[in-house]
């Protein structure tokens, strides 16, 4: 009976193993596609980190890798090896120590621009046109990166408008793969005048990203130093005085504010207007990206445009404006990122109407 028991369990491993391991059938072949999709995926992974680490000016060794991606050593060294095997990487180039000279092929680069590109467009997408909150964007995005196609990109990146730099601020790579380099320093080594423009924000680690979010510390936005304390600092930001301190600054990369309006006085926030009175769009901020940006400008709100506040809302959200002939509603957030100046003795109704414009609209 225990031989019988014993052939019986032992056929019926072998048949299960037949159905849904064996590369033959069916079940084999759906774990094979999946070992392969979860190798190419941490291809993927281990040629965006070096990509970014050379871009940083960080030497993209084994140790630093397997730091970045959470993986031992010795799983890092084995899939070094196998992409070394398929000309993805060269390592251990002269005058480099083990482990310091891992470099990417030119298919190698080729390849992990397309996943970088992947990645900061899908980020854009999130954040203009599902409005995703921007803590979010970067854990999302890593999960899409790996399933997109050049195709994919082109269609993605044509509907966004062509934008340069993620919302972060991290260039995005062009689809001839040329990537820009990053155009501001860290604000703790910024040495410049007290007005500043914030052109890229560190997402990681996501603890340190999340109090700048609520600090309200985004790119685009204008600050202007106020004071040193003790290793901290004291910005305005929106108005609002606040303070970063030291383990912030090194994740917050700004450049000099160079437009002339953003240190005139008579330039304000559309917000911030009278209900009433007229104003000329000066400027929308970079903060406004994609969709929100198109529609506003389909709605006539670009520069040299005539505004006025025409009725308040109750609930406060959204306002009432009068644009080129044309009441249309436009939310807080993005009043707060539309740069006017007073214009007196005129009203919006002047400007010429905007045939594309239906009264009442909102954007």
């Amino acid at each position: 009976m225990t031989t019988i028991l014993i052939v019986a369990l032992v056929l019926g491993g072998w048949l299960l193993y037949t159905l849904l391991v064996h590369p033959s059938m069916p079940g084999g072949q759906f774990l094979a596609s999946r070992r392969r999709r979860h190798e190419r995926a941490f291809w993927e992974d281990v040629l965006r980190q070096i990509l970014l680490m050379r871009q940083e000016g960080r030497p993209a060794s084994e140790e630093a890798l397997a730091g970045a991606l959470g993986k031992s050593l010795t799983v890092i060294r084995g899939v070094l090896l196998r992409m070394t095997d398929h000309g993805l990487l060269e390592t251990n180039g002269p005058g480099q120590g083990k482990g310091e000279g891992l470099r990417l092929t030119a298919s190698g680069e080729r390849w992990a621009l397309h996943v970088l590109r992947a990645h900061r467009l899908w980020e854009s997408y999130l954040a203009d046109e599902a409005r995703l909150p921007m803590e979010r964007l970067h854990h999302q995005a890593e999960q899409a990166e790996h399933r997109l196609s050049e195709k994919d990109l082109e269609v993605l990146d044509a509907h966004l408008g062509y934008p340069l730099a993620d919302p972060h601020g991290d260039p995005i790579p062009s689809a001839e793969g040329f990537l820009a380099e990053a155009r501001g320093i860290a604000l703790q080594r910024w040495e410049g005048g007290e007005a500043v423009r914030v052109v890229h924000v560190e997402d990681e680690p996501v603890e340190l990203f999340e109090q700048l979010l609520a600090r309200g510390i985004r790119p685009g936005i204008h600050l202007r130093l106020v004071a040193t304390r003790q290793g901290a600092l004291e910005v305005e930001v929106d108005g609002q005085k606040v303070l970063l301190p030291p383990e912030l600054l090194a994740n917050i990369e700004v450049e000099a504010d160079v437009p002339v309006w953003a240190s005139d006085p008579s330039v304000r926030k559309l917000s911030q207007l009278e209900t009433g009175s007229a104003a000329e769009v000066v400027a929308l901020s970079e903060a406004i990206r994609g969709f929100s940006r198109r529609r506003l400008m389909d709605f006539g709100v670009t520069r040299g445009a005539h505004v006025e506040p025409v009725l308040d809302n109750a609930f406060g959200d959204p306002r009432a404006y009068r644009v080129r002939g044309a009441t249309i509603g436009i939310r807080n957030e993005q009043a707060e990122q539309i740069w006017v100046r007073a214009v007196q003795g005129h009203h919006a109704t002047d400007s010429p109407q905007n045939p594309a414009v239906q009264a009442g609209a909102e954007v």
